[in-house]
C-alpha cells in the first residue's frame, strides 16, 4: 500500500442550537468566523473537531491552542495578540474528575486575559449542558453559541474517500458498511479514514468498530516505503509496536501529557515524557521503533504525539489489559483512574475500551461507567453475560439519572446489545412508558436493521401506536419496523394514526409516509396526511392554532411520482385544501403553496401538454405571496417564461374561458397567472 497523504479537508456543516425554534439552523464552517461572543463546538470522538478548530485557527484574527496546553500555561497572555479570537481545542482532554472542572479551568485562564472572544471544542458527552452554559454566561454576560458538528452524510463520505483514496471504490465501501448497519463508521471522518486505509490495502473490510481499529493500527505500523525496509521498526513485530505505543498512550492519557520526547534526557519539554521512561514500562521496549511508524506524528523539536485520541484510547486500553493479564491487579489498575468521583471525563474512552480487551475487566468497567462502555467502546463481541450486565447497569443509571442522555442525542453503536438472547431483558426495560425514556430511545433506535426487530415486532408495533409514549420512542419503533419491511398495510397504518387524532399521531403518520414514499398510498390519503400534520383540517382548533408544524417535504419525494400521480396529488391538494387553507395559519399556507408549486412544476416538466384549464385549476388557487421555497417559485416562473405557448394558452383560458364575470377579475387572474 502506498503512503497516504494527510486527509484533504471537507467543508463542514454545523447545527446551531436555538431553543426558541423547532427548525434546525444549519450553518457552514465559514459562518463560524462571523459569530459574535463565546462559541462552543460539540461533536463525537473522531468527528473532526480538531481539524475544524485548526482550520479556523489558520484564519486571520484567530489563534489555535490545545485546551490542556492553555490551562497549563503560566503566561497565557503570550498566546493571543490583542483583538484576536482564541480557538481552544479539546475541553474533554483536560483531566478532571469533577463535573464542570474543565470549563472552570478554561474560564480561569480566560479571566487573566480579560475575557477575550473564544471558540471552544469538546466531545458532546463531556459537555455538561446547562451547568457549563451558565458559567460562561456569568463570566461573559451573554450565553455561549452552541454548535453541533454534523456527521458526514453519504455524499460527504464518498467525496472524502475519492479525494484521499482515489484507488478505492468509494461507493462499494460505503455500501459494505451500510449493508452491515455500520453507517456510523462512515459518518465519522476518523473511522472513515481508517476504513480508507483498510480498503486501500485490499484486505477484507471490518464488521465492527474494534475490527476497524485493530486492522487500521496493524496497517499504520507497517513500513511501506522500500527506502526504510532496513529500519528497526520495519523488522519489529506489529504486536510489540502496538503495545509499546499503547504504553505511551496510557501514560499520556492518565498523566495528561502533551507529547513524547526522544531528545536529550536533560532537555525534556514541559508536559512531555521521555522515550526512555516509556521503554522502561512492561511490554514497551520497542517504543523508539514505534515512533517511526504512522501511529505517531512529529510536532518538531523531537516531540511526537499519537495520530488521534481515539487510537490512543484503544491502544492504551490494549496495553493496560495486557498488564492485567501479566499479573497487575485489577485494583491497582483501576486506581490509576482516580478515587471516589467516578471515571474522569478525559479518561472515559480509555476506561471503556478495557471492557473490549478483557472480560473480567469488562464487568468492572460496566458497573463503573456503563454509558461510556457503550458510547466509546465496542459491545459487538461482548459475551452474553457481560452484555446482560451492561443492560442492568444502564437501567440502574437510568433510575439514578433518567435524563442521562440529555446532552447527547447522536446515534451510538448499541447494536451489540441487539441479540435475541437478550430479548426478555430489553423488553423489560422498554415495556413501560415513561419508566426509562432515554434508555428506551437508545435501545429502540439500535434495533433498526437488527434481527431482534423481528422478535419484538408485536411490541414495536404497539409502541408505534401508543399515545402514552414519548414521540421519539414511537418514531424509532416505526423506523425499526420500516427498515425490516414490516409496515405491511401502510394505508391502514396511516388511517389508524390519523383516526387517533393527536398531534404526535399526525406527525408520525406523515413521517412514516414520507419515509416510505408518497406514491405508496393514494394521493388523496397522502394529501390528507400532510394537511393533518401541518394543521389544515376541518377542526377549528387546528385552523386557529399558531403552532409551527413544519413537514419536511423533500424534492425527491415529489420527483419520483408519475405524471398521473402528480395530477391526482394536485387535484386532491386543491379539492381538500381550498375550502380550508384561508383559515389556516401562515406556516400551513406556506407549506401548501410549496407542495402545489413543487408538484405543479414537476407535472408540467413531465407533461408540458397539460390542458390549460387543468394548469389553471391546479395552480391558481394558492396565494402567489405564500411559500418558503422561493427557489421553487422562481423555477416555476422560469418554466412558464421558457414555454411561451403554454403560458399564452393558459392566459387565453383565463381571459376568455375561466368564467370571470367582470374584466377586472379577469385582469387580476391574468396577472396572477404570470406569477404562478
Amino acid at each position: 500500500m502506498a503512503d497516504v497523504e494527510p486527509s484533504i479537508e471537507i467543508d463542514r456543516r454545523l447545527e446551531r442550537e436555538d431553543p426558541t425554534s423547532r427548525v434546525p439552523v444549519i450553518i457552514d464552517q465559514a459562518a463560524i468566523l462571523d459569530l459574535d461572543g463565546p462559541v462552543v463546538i460539540l461533536g463525537d470522538p473522531g468527528l473532526g473537531k480538531s481539524v475544524l478548530a485548526q482550520a479556523i485557527g489558520r484564519q486571520a484574527g484567530f489563534v489555535y491552542v490545545r485546551a490542556a496546553s492553555f490551562v497549563r500555561n503560566a503566561q497565557p497572555e503570550r498566546l493571543i495578540p490583542n483583538g484576536e479570537c482564541l480557538v481552544i481545542d479539546g475541553l474533554d482532554e483536560i483531566a478532571s474528575a469533577t463535573v464542570g472542572g474543565g470549563v472552570d479551568a478554561i474560564l480561569g485562564q480566560l479571566s487573566k486575559l480579560g475575557y477575550p472572544r473564544f471558540i471552544l471544542s469538546s466531545r458532546e458527552v463531556d459537555w455538561r449542558g446547562a451547568a457549563d452554559r451558565i458559567k460562561i454566561e456569568d463570566d461573559y454576560g451573554q450565553p455561549a453559541i452552541l454548535l453541533h458538528l454534523l456527521a458526514f452524510d453519504r455524499d460527504d463520505a464518498a467525496l472524502f474517500l475519492r479525494r484521499n483514496f482515489p484507488s478505492v471504490d468509494a461507493e462499494g465501501v460505503l455500501t459494505h458498511l451500510a449493508d452491515r448497519g455500520l453507517e456510523e463508521i462512515y459518518k465519522n471522518p476518523l473511522t472513515l479514514r481508517l476504513i480508507g486505509e483498510v480498503a486501500a490495502s485490499d484486505e477484507a473490510l471490518p464488521n465492527s468498530r474494534a475490527q476497524l481499529l485493530d486492522r487500521a493500527c496493524q496497517l499504520l505500523v507497517q513500513e511501506e516505503n522500500p527506502r526504510h525496509h532496513d529500519a528497526e521498526h520495519a523488522h519489529a513485530e506489529a504486536e510489540k509496536l502496538l503495545l509499546a505505543a499503547g504504553a505511551y498512550a496510557a501514560t499520556q492519557l492518565l498523566c495528561d501529557l502533551a507529547g513524547l520526547f526522544n531528545g536529550p534526557a536533560g532537555k525534556i519539554p514541559d508536559g512531555c515524557v521521555h522515550v526512555g521512561s516509556i521503554a522502561a514500562l512492561p511490554h514497551a521496549e520497542t517504543i523508539d521503533a514505534a515512533l517511526h511508524t504512522r501511529l505517531f506524528e512529529a510536532e518538531g523539536g523531537q516531540r511526537f504525539h499519537l495520530l488521534h485520541r481515539v487510537i490512543a484510547e484503544y491502544l492504551g486500553a490494549k496495553w493496560l489489559a495486557r498488564c492485567f493479564q501479566s499479573g497487575v491487579s485489577a485494583r491497582r489498575l483501576f486506581s490509576l483512574f482516580g478515587q471516589g468521583h467516578g471515571v474522569p471525563t478525559s479518561l472515559r474512552g480509555l476506561h471503556a475500551w478495557l471492557a473490549y480487551f478483557d472480560d473480567t475487566l469488562a464487568e468492572i468497567c460496566v458497573d463503573a461507567d456503563p454509558y461510556a462502555v457503550l458510547r466509546y467502546g465496542d459491545a459487538e463481541t461482548m459475551p452474553v453475560h457481560v452484555a446482560r450486565g451492561l443492560l442492568r447497569a444502564l437501567a440502574a443509571l437510568s433510575d439514578r439519572d433518567p435524563f442521562f442522555r440529555a446532552e447527547d442525542w447522536g446515534r451510538h453503536p448499541a447494536s451489540g446489545l441487539m441479540r435475541v438472547e437478550l430479548k426478555d431483558d430489553i423488553l423489560a426495560l422498554i415495556g413501560t412508558p415513561d419508566q426509562h425514556t432515554h434508555l428506551t430511545l437508545l435501545l429502540v433506535e439500535a434495533m433498526a436493521g437488527s434481527e431482534l426487530t423481528a422478535a419484538l415486532e408485536p411490541e414495536l408495533r404497539a409502541m408505534m401506536f401508543d399515545t402514552a409514549r414519548y414521540y421519539g420512542e414511537r418514531s424509532r419503533a416505526a423506523d425499526a419496523l420500516r427498515e425490516l419491511g414490516r409496515i405491511d398495510d401502510l394505508a391502514e397504518t396511516i388511517e389508524r394514526l390519523l383516526a387517533q387524532g393527536g398531534e404526535d399521531d399526525r406527525r408520525l403518520a406523515w413521517e412514516v409516509l414520507h419515509d416510505l414514499g408518497l406514491g405508496t398510498v393514494s394521493m388523496d390519503l397522502a394529501v390528507r396526511t400532510l394537511y393533518a400534520h401541518i394543521g389544515v383540517t376541518v377542526s377549528d382548533l387546528d385552523q386557529n392554532d399558531d403552532r409551527l408544524d413544519l413537514a419536511h417535504l423533500s424534492d425527491s419525494s415529489i420527483e419520483i411520482l408519475t405524471s398521473a400521480q402528480l395530477s391526482a396529488l394536485l387535484d386532491a391538494a386543491r379539492d381538500y385544501g381550498e375550502p380550508l387553507v384561508d383559515n389556516s395559519n401562515h406556516s400551513a399556507k406556506a407549506q401548501v403553496a410549496d407542495l402545489v408549486r413543487l408538484a405543479g412544476l414537476r407535472a408540467l416538466i413531465l407533461d408540458p401538454d397539460m390542458a390549460p384549464a387543468d394548469v389553471w385549476r391546479r395552480l391558481h388557487w394558492i396565494d402567489h405571496n405564500q411559500g418558503y421555497k422561493r427557489e421553487t417559485t422562481n423555477a416555476l416562473t422560469n418554466w412558464f417564461g421558457a414555454h411561451s405557448t403554454v403560458r399564452r394558452a393558459v392566459q387565453t383560458h383565463v381571459v376568455f374561458d375561466a368564467g370571470h364575470e367582470h374584466i377586472r377579475d379577469a385582469s387580476f387572474a391574468f396577472y396572477a397567472c404570470r406569477l404562478c
